[in-house]
């Protein structure tokens, strides 16, 4: 015997070449006599019961766990006798398990698994995740007898019934957003397979959320270096560790591009690495001395011995290559090593392009984004489009309860996946009115175009496009119910706003209106409200929405930070203000509590509830009025103009003061919450001073390029 476990019966004549097969994988030396005291345990329940190497499989070793869970009271799993299974199915020594019978679920899933390989041309990944999706519904159905695969009478009710469950589970938006893809894709694979009448995938809605909507915790660079320091440099997962957190911290790699990177990725002679991102890109990247030496170090160093060719391995037995969780894990566990708060891989990603932006360096300039492959839309040439029906025509099958009760449906499951839909119901409640006055139970594109032009209405005005988007939105689920219904295209009715030019408030403007303010409301109160709303608007650039919901708590009176939440497009962000600003705050905060409101807003009414934005909006135009502000002009100026004069007035210091503002202009755009920078340049255009700068810069760089 090479070790010290002692193994007894049919497997005796296997320990030694078993052990020297672990030791081969990695194992250590404690972890490989574990292994062979289950083997010796494993060899003697053989014996007792007649058996040798060749009745091995993975039932008789469910058998044997179930009589070892009976005298011990634990066991072994499947997974960690796997090892033992292995090796001696590739000597011959046992047979393999019988192939499982695959149901009509499992034929099923074949099928939808090449079709996603070869007509969607999705990523092995994506695939997994879309059929495990698929099997969790069409696995439910088939519990309930709907069918062996799950797919018998399947209809959109099921779907909406089955999201409604998912809904009320309580899952994050990111994780009802995989819901639905995944429902979707199945129900499109289901509906070209022929086995849905309709397109059941066209009825499912989407789930709403945006992306980076809250507001990341600074990590300072000081603490980024800890973060490397905390890393043992002695042992080989520290080896590994620090090469793993230079990429993610120095070069700016996502986990999973560490995750896939190879051997053949990294061209030494070159200083250069090959990283696979997203969207099958493929980009050849400069490797900086720094991550190159951390590792080739952990390559000579400290990788296991493994015939795999991925980069980046474990280091338990047997060595596999890591995973995007497993590198997370890594991240949050080193934090803690460090001392500091532990943060996920994709926040050091954050920290590098914070770090560059300040350093001056420019972000790709806004424009449209690029086509993705495989994702074509709906391409013409000139004209309009006819209506889209889904599937063919199915005369006389009306929906259950009507046009009425299929609303009420529809509006419940969007608003159970996060939308609120307010405006969407004061539409369609109208429309199903009309048809429900006329006896109509399905939409048609005259139906459609009847409520959406309707002479009644003012074409200039935003109301047309709110009636066709509503609609649309409602047909596209009844489409997947009657197919009789039509869905409008997206182009029957354009709204362009009027363009209207904004007023730009000058500091004396402002100061005008704030003694306005003063004057024309008698409560002392009131008019420190109001005046403190104006002013906090005008020297932020908050939209007046974010003012009026600003929590006490959403102040940091030491950092003289402003919290803003639940804002536009879910941008939360932070916004500085200046000590004047802070101390003006403070003076009403002062007041107000005086008040005790049973809210927690910061600004409230007379009465200790939360301002309400009409009245708001009523008082200072008041205000605007009597103090002659914008008298020229042919309309009131608005409390969003405040707004806009704080963006201009931003831009005209930064060209005046000759900075670059083609590279400061995303920070303008986090500071104002825009969704994307390109929604702030159209402020270059608000005023002629604005244009010249923008025009003498472009100028500039033509004469510079020519």
């Amino acid at each position: 015997m090479i070790g010290h476990t002692k193994v007894l019966g049919p497997l005796a004549v296997f320990a030694d070449g078993f052990r020297t097969e672990l030791e081969r994988l990695g194992y250590t030396r404690s972890s490989r006599e574990y292994k062979l005291a289950e083997v010796a345990r494993l060899s003697a329940w053989l014996q007792t019961r007649g058996l040798g190497a060749g009745d091995i499989c993975s039932a008789r070793l469910q058998e044997f766990f179930v009589d070892l869970v009976a005298r011990s009271g634990r066991a072994p799993t499947l997974v960690a006798m796997r090892p033992l299974l292995v090796w001696l199915r590739e000597r011959g020594l046992c047979p393999g398990d019988p192939p499982s019978t695959s149901g009509p679920l499992d034929e099923l899933m074949e099928c939808y698994r090449h079709w996603m390989q070869t007509d969607r041309q999705l990523a092995s990944r994506t695939r997994l995740r879309y059929e495990q999706g698929a099997r969790l519904f069409l696995g439910g159905r088939a519990r309930q007898g709907r069918g062996a695969a799950g797919v018998e009478g399947l209809r959109e009710q099921d779907v909406a019934a089955f999201l409604l469950a998912e809904a009320a589970r309580g899952f994050s938006t990111k994780t009802l957003q995989g819901r639905v893809a995944k429902l979707r894709s199945l129900l499109r694979f289901l509906y070209s397979q022929g086995m849905t009448a309709t397109r059941l995938g066209e009825g499912v809605p989407p789930v709403p959320g945006w992306k980076d909507t809250g507001v990341p915790n600074p990590l300072a660079a000081d603490e980024v270096q800890a973060l490397l320091d905390s890393c043992d440099r002695s042992t080989a997962s520290g080896k590994r560790d620090l090469a793993v957190l230079l990429l993610l911290a120095r070069m700016g790699l996502r986990a999973a591009e560490v995750a896939e990177l190879e051997l053949d990725d990294f061209d030494w002679r070159a200083g250069e690495l090959v990283v696979h991102g997203k969207g099958r890109r493929c980009d050849r990247m400069p490797l900086p001395a720094e991550v190159g030496e951390a590792v080739g170090t952990y390559l000579l160093e400290a990788r296991p011995r493994a015939e795999c060719r991925t980069a980046f391995l474990t280091l338990v037995a047997p060595p596999r290559p890591m995973q995007t969780t497993t590198i997370g894990q890594m991240v949050w566990r080193q934090c803690r090593i460090a001392g500091i708060e532990p943060v996920r891989a994709h926040r050091l990603r954050h920290v590098l392009a914070t770090e560059l932006l300040a350093n001056g360096v420019r972000p790709p300039c806004p424009g449209a984004a690029p086509a993705r492959p495989g994702h074509g839309g709906r391409l013409r040439q000139g004209g309009l489009p006819g209506a889209t029906r889904a599937g063919p025509s199915l005369a006389g099958r009306a929906m259950s309860g009507g046009l009425k009760a299929a609303l009420g449906e529809y509006l419940g499951l969007r608003r159970a996946l996060g939308h609120k839909l307010a405006e969407h119901e004061r539409q369609l409640v109208r429309f199903v009115a009309r048809l429900d006055d006329a006896g109509i139970d399905y939409v048609t594109m005259a139906d459609t175009l009847a409520f959406v032009l309707d002479p009644d209405l003012d074409p200039r005005t935003s109301v047309p496009a709110k009636r066709l988007m509503a609609v649309r939105g409602f047909t596209r689920y009844l489409s997947a119910i009657d197919a009789r219904n039509e869905v409008p295209p997206a182009g029957v009715v354009c709204y362009r706003p009027s363009g209207r030019v904004p007023h730009l408030f000058s500091d004396d403007d402002v100061a005008a209106v704030v003694r306005a303010a003063r004057a024309c409301t008698p409560f002392a109160f009131r008019a420190e409200t109001l005046t403190s709303l104006i002013v906090l608007l005008a020297v932020t650039g908050m939209r007046v929405g974010e003012a009026l919901r600003l929590d006490c708590d959403d102040i940091d009176w030491n950092q003289a930070l402003i919290r803003v939440r639940a804002t536009k497009f879910g941008k939360g962000r932070d916004v500085a203000v200046s000590g004047s600003t802070l101390d003006a705050l403070a003076a009403y905060k002062d007041g107000r509590d005086h008040k005790r409101p049973a809210t927690t807003r910061l600004f409230v009414s007379l009465a200790g509830t939360p301002v309400l934005y009409r009245n708001f909006a009523l008082t200072f135009r008041q205000a605007v009025r009597a103090s002659g502000v914008g008298v020229e002009e042919p309309t009131c100026p608005r409390v969003h103009d405040l707004r806009h004069s704080f963006a201009v007035r931003t831009l005209l210091g930064w060209y005046r003061a000759d900075l670059d503002v083609e590279a400061l202009l995303p920070r303008l755009s986090t500071y104002l919450g825009h969704r994307e920078p390109r929604f702030t340049y159209r402020y270059l255009t608000a005023t002629p001073e604005l244009l010249g700068h923008a025009a003498a810069r472009l100028e500039a760089t033509q004469v510079v390029i020519g």
